[in-house]
């Protein structure tokens, strides 16, 4: 029933997409739009009917047995974020929408952050909720098949709108959606933003048309709301440069006369996509300005390029952007040991060789060049030279806000859409340059196929000696001859140019798409491979040992043992993070206290004997060395009680454990002196810059139960007792049951949840209770002498702002189309 229902789902969404286009007077042709859906179906037909996926499901192996002992690699190294991000983000919001709360609080990782801040898991994203209704392998493939579908079509429409024919649009539209900056990332979120940049090209351009402009004005705020849900807001940042960029370009090319019109009709679409997104962009802002990974990339990358004299590109990026693999790849050849990113980062600007063969074109005499190819080719040059580093396009990008935090190398996305959009209008060029120069127009295809052959047989040559010290000389050669056999299918295609019947010259575009598609075909599918959908993190032993062991609690894990993120597939929760939105406080603690070095991608606990471990809540410590449990007494000390032992793994009961929420024996008060404020809405000042010089002192206390260093706070001293019963927590709520006995005075209740500004703390009557932070980044709570029914509600930095002014553009909205239709009926 499921596999039904998934190719249901597919063509539901193939339908709208040829709906859209209609209804904004474009319909797509049946024979373009049957290609551009079965293309997408035939890839993915095996995810939607089939027990099979092409998720990595191999990457599951990554942590268990197998891994630990040396033995296992996956097909391709780079879907490692499906497996430790994606995937588990998209189980989290699922898990959220099941028990019918809003996906607000990731409770699963890191003591707690908000989920709804972390824009590539999708909370509210249709292509998330669509695992709501079909298995997860099932509906990762569907969202996959639209992605590519999306990028088919709408690079389709856009150049038909700049006036490119037909046939020349179909071989732009293959070089675009099969390129490397679309195919390697389709079961990612970057994947749905960049298929969605033609869209929004598309609709901006039918916004030049009286008669369709109101239905364009609609198409266009709908991409731009859906943009931001897709999940990867750096794509969002990038594609809009993208688009702005091309459009300056062509007004200043006289391309766009009316270009003021429509910049101000786009800024009206933006601000009210932006105010029915606010509820989700304003909790993710917060996040950002709070995360880890701001203060990594608080240094631009190519900072130590930085010049101001002119000078050459930082890195080799020719090479991959016309030779993809001419660094390696990771999966049939090693990457080569200097090389600055991972393949399909630094592949990000590959449409195809015969793609660039084609928009190579441009450089030919001839007849006159569309205007709008000067646009495209400046949108070339800032990508290729703020990708790879060039003067003074680097320089001008590290400087400018929000693009200085951005990985450059992203850019290189740019060069797959403008390149394909030249490589279309020149095809047409060729093509009319064919009736009355045949031979010229032949021999200018020839030379252009020509001179690649000879920059691809150079890149070759000269990382060839660096690929057989790595033993990837084979696959190389391989490469090299894909390259020149597509090269020469390109130049004998040229010949067709010679004939004196239209309909053959006619036919050269498409001769051309066929060249293109198939060696994007095979440069595409070398990434993937089909794995059994059963395979997605399936339940082991040690798994449901945990699953049987009362909560709540934590647990901590050796090496990639249930690395973050994967963790909620066993149902249990952990301290540790792998998350682009992580606090950098909460990292900064566990850092100092356990070893977790801030900087690393993969980061791993350094000191399972800490006692921060034990007010963490950590109850278990799991691995999967086979070899661990012979050294556990030595490593791991007498805190540690083995309570599980199997082939899969071990598990280790901590004798110390402190509960989430409980009283400390004495308190000690942080910035009392300087009358520091008990900040309940603190998600941007982090607790590092107020708590850091506490910090050697905390990590001396061998029993966390005996003090607490509280922010705000005057008071030193004993705190008094309380007994908490009753602990519940969800994702969005805490309750519990505390009788407290200070003697007059407040009990501080310590937890460890980590407090970003989104908790709150209520009694059963509604009486608000006041919240501070103890011992870093963490709440704690005052409570009165006497019993309590407390309950602590979470809600994102930004929620309710955002949802105000969500609620308020809809109702602006309600209003302007009801004054309209009651014109109408005037």
């Amino acid at each position: 029933m499921s596999a039904i229902l998934a190719v249901v789902s597919y063509l539901a969404g193939a339908g709208l997409v040829a709906l859209a286009a209609a209804w904004v007077r474009r319909p797509l042709p049946r024979a373009v739009f049957a290609l551009f859906a079965l293309v997408p179906l035939a890839f993915f037909l095996p995810d939607l009917v089939s027990e099979a996926t092409h998720l990595p499901t191999d990457h599951m192996r990554l942590f268990t047995t197998e891994q630990a002992a040396g033995v296992f690699r996956p097909h391709n190294p780079w879907l490692n974020d499906l497996a430790t991000q994606n995937l588990p983000w998209t189980e989290k919001v699922l898990e959220a929408w099941r028990s019918g709360e809003l996906p607000l609080r990731d409770r699963w990782n890191g003591c707690g952050s908000p989920l709804l801040g972390d824009g590539p898991a999708g909370a509210f994203s249709p292509l998330t909720l669509l695992a709501l209704f079909l298995p997860l392998a099932r509906a990762f493939g569907v969202a996959a098949a639209w992605k590519l579908l999306l990028a088919f079509c709408g690079m389709w429409l856009w150049l038909r709108e700049l006036s490119v024919s037909a046939r020349a649009a179909l071989f732009g539209a293959v070089s675009f959606a099969l390129s490397f900056s679309v195919v390697p990332w389709l079961f990612f979120p970057i994947g749905a933003a960049i298929a969605l940049w033609p869209w929004l090209l598309f609709a901006i351009e039918r916004l030049r048309d009286a008669q369709a402009a109101g239905r364009a004005f609609i198409l266009l705020v709908a991409v731009l709301t859906l943009w931001p849900l897709a999940g990867h807001i750096e794509s969002v940042v990038s594609g809009a440069s993208l688009a702005a960029s091309i459009l300056a370009l062509r007004w200043m090319s006289r391309d766009l006369p009316d270009a003021a019109r429509l910049a101000g009709r786009v800024a009206v679409a933006g601000l009210i996509a932006g105010g029915l997104l606010a509820f989700a962009l304003l909790p993710q802002a917060f996040a950002i300005l709070a995360s880890n990974r701001r203060e990594i990339v608080r240094m631009p990358f190519f900072t130590p390029h930085f010049s101001w004299r002119p000078h050459g590109f930082a890195w080799p990026g020719l090479a991959t952007t016309l030779f993809p693999r001419a660094f390696g790849d990771g999966i049939e050849s090693p990457m080569l040991t200097w090389t600055i990113a991972s393949f399909p980062e630094m592949t990000l600007g590959y449409l195809g060789i015969s793609g660039w063969a084609a928009a190579l074109l441009v450089l030919r005499p001839g007849s006159r060049r569309a205007r709008a190819t000067w646009a495209l080719l400046g949108a070339l040059a800032v990508g290729a030279g703020v990708g790879m580093g060039l003067w003074p396009f680097a320089e001008v990008a590290g400087h400018l806000p929000v693009y200085r935090w951005m990985f450059p190398l992203r850019i290189l996305s740019w060069l797959p859409l403008a390149g394909s959009a030249v490589a279309a209008l020149e095809l047409d060029r060729w093509s009319r340059d064919a009736k009355t120069q045949p031979v010229r127009t032949l021999a200018a295809g020839v030379v252009v196929a020509a001179a690649l052959c000879v920059f691809v047989v150079d890149a070759h040559r000269r990382y060839y000696v660096a690929h057989g010290a790595a033993e990837g000389q084979p696959a190389e050669r391989t490469a090299l001859h894909l390259s020149l056999a597509t090269l020469a299918a390109f130049g004998a295609c040229g010949a067709l140019a010679l004939s004196r019947r239209p309909q053959v010259r006619q036919a050269l575009p498409l001769a051309l798409a066929v060249v293109s598609g198939a060696e994007l075909a095979v440069q595409g599918s070398r990434l993937y491979r089909l794995t059994p959908a059963a395979d997605i993190f399936p339940q082991t032993p040690l798994v449901r040992f945990l699953a049987r062991q009362t909560g709540p609690f934590r647990v901590a894990g050796e090496g990639p043992t249930l690395f973050p993120g994967t963790n909620v597939f066993a149902g249990v929760e952990d301290v540790r993070t792998h998350d682009p939105v992580e606090r950098r406080d909460y990292v900064e603690f566990l850092n100092f206290h356990c070893g977790y070095p801030p900087q690393d991608y993969f980061k791993m606990l350094r000191n399972f004997e800490a006692p921060a471990l034990d007010f963490l809540n950590v109850r278990f410590f799991v691995t999967v060395d086979a070899k661990f449990a012979a050294r556990a007494q030595a490593t791991l000390g007498e805190k540690w009680q083995a309570v599980y032992t199997g082939a899969d793994g071990a598990a280790y009961e901590n004798r110390h454990v402190l509960p989430r929420v409980f009283a400390p024996r004495t308190l000690e008060g942080v910035g009392a002196e300087s009358g520091a404020p008990a900040p309940d809405r603190g998600w941007v000042r982090t607790a590092t810059a107020m708590f850091a010089q506490i910090y050697p002192r905390l990590a001396r206390l061998p029993d966390w139960r005996e003090k607490a260093f509280v922010l705000g706070g005057a008071r030193r001293g004993d705190n008094g007792s309380a007994e908490v019963t009753d602990y519940a927590e969800s994702l969005r709520r805490v309750s519990f049951h505390v009788r407290a006995r200070g003697g007059g005075l407040k009990t501080v209740l310590v937890t460890s949840l980590v407090q970003d500004g989104g908790w709150s703390a209520w009694e059963l009557d509604g009486l608000r209770l006041p919240t501070t932070l103890a011992n870093g980044p963490f709440l704690a709570l005052s409570v009165s002498d006497g019993e309590h029914t407390v309950s602590l509600d979470y809600a994102p930095p930004g929620w309710r702002a955002g949802v105000a002014v969500s609620a308020g553009t809809l109702a602006i909205l309600a209003v302007a189309y009801l004054r309209r239709f009651l014109r109408r009926g005037k």
